[in-house]
């Protein structure tokens, strides 16, 4: 049964049971299995724990009687779930109860923002918003303290990014940051000994030092935000979500949710730290029910940051920004501590997903950090914006790339500048990714991006408009030729192609690889016998150009078989 909620949805509230003795035959859409191009499915039989047990061809249906209990299921097409590989459920549903700063083109457009909010909401003590980006500013220039002095209200404001904070005096003197004086890129935050604040926007670490001192959201406001959060998810289509970042307490309201059956998707916890104390506190929490069949949370691993943003030149560069010769970046955690932390998670058994945007990061993360064990789950590189073609080789099985096509999109208009020409090759490489020997996975990075999947499937087709942003792939003119190559004479023609995938590679990448990318092949991703039945399901004709993704209809998902419709 499927009770309406705030215009979405939501199963019944009781946990999640099942029958495995029991028989259910799915039929309406076509069922189509990314991995048999050839065969396309007109029936899936299941337990009663979503199990999948026997597929019908769409050749032999007609000669099929269907078993057990028989559903109708809505929609033309039937895909293997579709997983979100990097999104911040909390931040989602943050996100919907802030100021929306998004496409803000001045400071002026933003203070004018504000003051409508002020309007609406006068009962707010604190003004937090999101989505800034001083690269859509006239000079392009960030922020300064004094932009917000006309208000009384303590204000936070966060980049697009994330990795940003825009404050006015009002929040400095409640969050009282140390007077401190350093030189490089945490220099902060009082510079004179008046103590009279300067400074307006707080980077990466000294953002999380200052932030730490905000009111922390209580029990109930923790529970509205995630439940919205997962319930924008499920409407986008998503049947899992790759929860990059989730605090303690988070987890705790995930399983609440999840025990009672409130939960409308598939939570993969990457659980938050700063410190080798709380990467210790893995095992301790990680108690939960490993069965897919009846549980949709599971504390999966713990992430880790090497650097910061490219948007706010947090990014680590082997050399200075194009377009800022003092600064190479910044190092999150250093080099060092990163090892320690990373080996000391593994030895936990945390699978470990590490922030790298940066050539200097992802170069450092690839050379130092991939675990050699056969059996150990794969090191998770996520963004992986910036990455040397030099150091592809790398990149092996037990390595999964976790990226955003739609922050290729994002930055098409400023990271030429940021990185210079022959540097910005080495950017948004999804396609050369997906020609490795790694795991290539999608997400969005939401809030940061929209959480839609289409538009996910849209930039990964689509790629960027830009000559810098083409691979050079050598091919042999004919297989002849490829067999008589030698060191001498090499027949090999180099071609130019555009960093992109097709439909499948992109619906693969966010389905069976992202499953696979949790060690989960088989189980989850795809309509294998013996696979879980999570759906995502669409109407209307098949999309056929990159653009057509963006509006192509979603009328439902179900997990373990379970339907939930929008």
């Amino acid at each position: 049964m499927v009770v309406t909620v705030l215009g979405l949805f939501a199963p019944e509230s009781k946990a999640l049971q099942c029958d495995s003795q029991k028989r259910i035959t799915y039929t309406g859409p076509e069922f189509i299995s990314l991995h048999e191009k050839s065969v396309r499915y007109a029936a899936i039989v299941t337990d009663g724990c979503g199990t999948i047990r026997k597929r019908i061809p769409s050749s032999e249906y007609q000669k099929f009687e269907s078993v057990g209990e028989e559903v109708l299921l809505p929609g033309d097409w039937a895909l293997p779930g579709w997983h979100d590989a990097h999104a911040h459920l909390y931040g989602i549903g943050k996100a919907m109860e802030e100021l929306n700063l998004r496409g803000a083109k001045s400071v002026e457009e933003i203070q004018t923002r504000i003051r409508e909010w002020k309007q609406i909401h006068p009962e707010l003590k604190w003004i937090e918003g999101r989505g800034w980006d001083q690269n859509l500013f006239p000079k392009k220039a960030m922020p300064k303290l004094k932009d917000l002095n006309e208000f009384e209200e303590p204000i936070v404001l966060k980049r697009v990014d994330g990795h940003a904070a825009w404050v006015n005096e009002a929040a400095l003197k409640i969050l009282k940051p140390r007077w401190r004086r350093r030189r490089g890129n945490y220099a902060y935050l009082y510079p004179n000994r008046r103590k009279r604040p300067q400074k307006a926007v707080y980077v990466d670490k000294e953002m999380g030092s200052l932030l730490k001192k905000m009111p922390s959201p209580d029990e109930n406001t923790l529970r509205r935000r995630i439940t919205n959060g997962a319930q924008l998810a499920s409407k986008a289509g998503l049947v899992a979500l790759h929860d990059m970042g989730t605090r303690a307490e988070e987890l705790r309201v995930l399983r609440q949710l999840d025990a009672l059956g409130q939960l409308p998707l598939r939570v993969f916890s990457y659980l938050e730290v700063s410190s080798s104390k709380s990467i210790k506190a893995f095992p301790k929490l990680s108690q939960d029910n490993k069965d897919l069949r009846v549980s949709r949370v599971q504390l999966q691993g713990v992430k880790l940051f090497a650097d910061g943003a490219l948007g706010s030149r947090g990014a680590r560069l082997s050399s200075p920004y194009s377009d800022r010769k003092t600064s190479h970046g910044t190092w999150v955690t250093s080099p060092k501590t990163l090892k320690l932390r990373t080996r000391l998670a593994q030895k936990l058994g945390a699978q470990v997903a590490i922030h790298g945007i940066g050539d200097a990061a992802t170069t450092y993360i690839l050379k130092n950090l991939v675990p050699k064990e056969a059996d150990a789950l794969p090191l998770r590189l996520e963004h992986a914006q910036i990455v040397n073609p030099r150091y592809d080789a790398r990149i092996t099985p037990s390595v999964v790339i976790s990226m955003q096509p739609t922050h290729g999109l994002s930055d098409a208009a400023w990271y030429v500048d940021r990185l210079g020409g022959e540097r910005a090759a080495w950017a948004y490489r999804w396609r050369d990714m997906m020609d490795s020997d790694g795991i290539l996975v999608f997400g969005t990075d939401s809030p940061v991006e929209s959480i839609d999947p289409r538009a996910t499937i849209y930039a990964a087709l689509e790629g960027l408009k830009n000559p810098y942003h083409q691979r050079t792939r050598r091919i042999p003119s004919s297989d002849e030729e490829q067999a008589t190559v030698t060191e001498k004479s090499d027949p090999m023609q180099t071609v130019v192609e555009p960093q992109t995938v097709d439909a499948e590679q992109a619906l693969k990448a966010i389905s069976s690889d992202a499953a696979k990318a949790l060690g989960l092949s088989g189980q989850l991703g795809t309509l294998k016998e013996g696979a879980q039945l999570d759906l995502t399901l669409l109407e209307g004709e098949w999309p056929h150009a990159p653009l057509s993704w963006r509006t192509t209809e979603i009328v439902g998902t179900t997990i373990n078989g379970q339907i939930l419709r929008p």
